[in-house]
């Protein structure tokens, strides 16, 4: 998943339907479309129902 970098504190990336997202915890998260959250090892990711 290749990043873009829209400025010097945020970057872009393209997310594709069942495809799994790690973020530190604490992260100020935006998001498009239909998403859920889970934790998994002591973290949150994001993931897309498929």
């Amino acid at each position: 998943m290749p990043f873009r970098e829209i400025n010097a504190k945020m970057v872009e990336a393209a997310v594709v339907p069942g495809q799994k997202m790690y973020s530190q915890r604490g992260a100020m998260l935006a998001y498009r479309g239909d998403v859920t959250f889970t934790r998994t090892r002591g973290a949150v990711r994001a993931a897309w129902p498929r």
